[in-house]
């Protein structure tokens, strides 16, 4: 912004000194009809002072005559030349005018990109606040995400399930994804992707989401307000790299036990806005790899090749599919 101002400094002086030119310009052109012409005029009647006349002397009728006929004359020749000057400072007149036009619109000018750096700047200062709101917000968010993931502070609740694995004792993310895991991994081998993935959804409802809703729902919504933000934002805050690398700091918080309940609680019904956003950012890419070789196929019948990519894979499809 400092380089702006700077910038601005030298068309303030232009116009400055450009309206200096103009005043003095137009006092020139009032100062002619007040005082140029008498002055002119005075020049061309009495070019020089005449010889003094002896008082005492007589003056002949004849040379009284003719006197005052040369001085009619006189007068005549005074005005034609007078006439002239005035043709002369015509022109002149015109080009003041062309002049004081010219100085309007270079005026017009200066102005307009005074009025479009100053707009350029303000664009810059609120580009710059509300980049640094959504970055407090997020890195906000950020740590929250953080704090439920971890394993020790995301502990949930305690219940009696019929799973023996998940009763009435305190259990971490890890295990819940370790016993959703064990339950779909029985399935037989014939078994469809599309009945595998049902099984799983199934699984989650019964076994995870009776059992962990309450920390679950709170680390799921805050991963989706997290991305939610994050995919909302403009073009002039963020573009599409930006939110790439913002989603990226996010994904690199997902614990691995958490991306396979991430993955089974996307394909819920009430959760399509977050399945979105999980192909969108790739958020399957660090499936753990036990998980990937039982459930990697269906998981990608169901969310697309996109959601286990990295950007780079992605803009390469994106790119490849559009030609």
């Amino acid at each position: 912004m400092g380089s702006r101002v700077r910038g601005q400094r030298p068309a303030a002086n232009e116009f400055l000194s450009l309206v200096v030119l103009l005043g003095t310009v137009l006092l020139l052109w009032l100062a002619w009809p007040l005082a140029g012409a008498r002055w002119m005029h005075h020049a061309v009647k009495h070019p020089m002072s005449p010889p003094a006349l002896n008082a005492s002397a007589p003056v002949p009728a004849s040379s009284a005559a003719t006197g005052a006929s040369q001085a009619g004359q006189s007068d005549s020749d005074d005005l034609a030349a007078l006439g002239q000057i005035g043709d002369l400072f015509g022109g002149v007149n015109a080009l003041f005018a062309a002049l004081a036009l010219a100085g309007v619109l270079w005026a017009g000018i200066l102005q307009r990109r005074a009025l479009l750096d100053a707009r350029a700047a303000y664009e810059l200062e609120r580009r710059s606040v509300v980049r640094q709101q959504f970055e407090t917000t997020f890195f906000h968010l950020v740590t929250l995400l953080r704090e439920v993931g971890q394993d020790t502070q995301a502990v949930p609740s305690r219940r009696v399930t019929s799973n023996p694995m998940l009763q009435d004792i305190p259990v971490d993310f890890r295990q819940v994804a370790d016993v959703l895991f064990s339950a779909v991994r029985t399935a037989r081998s014939s078994i469809s992707h599309q009945q595998l993935i049902q099984e799983l959804i199934e699984h989650y409802d019964s076994e995870v989401q009776a059992t962990c809703a309450s920390a679950l729902g709170r680390y799921f919504r805050a991963l989706h307000q997290t991305l939610a933000l994050i995919d909302s934002q403009p073009a002039d805050c963020l573009d599409e790299k930006d939110k790439v690398r913002y989603a990226n700091i996010v994904r690199g918080q997902i614990p691995d036990s958490l991306v396979l309940l991430l993955a089974a609680n996307g394909l819920r019904s009430s959760a399509a806005k977050t399945r979105q956003l999980i192909i969108r950012y790739g958020l399957l890419k660090y499936l753990a790899d036990t998980h990937e070789q039982k459930l990697g196929p269906a998981l990608r019948v169901a969310y697309g090749q996109e959601a286990f990519e990295g950007h780079a894979a992605r803009q390469k499809r994106r790119s490849a599919s559009v030609a």
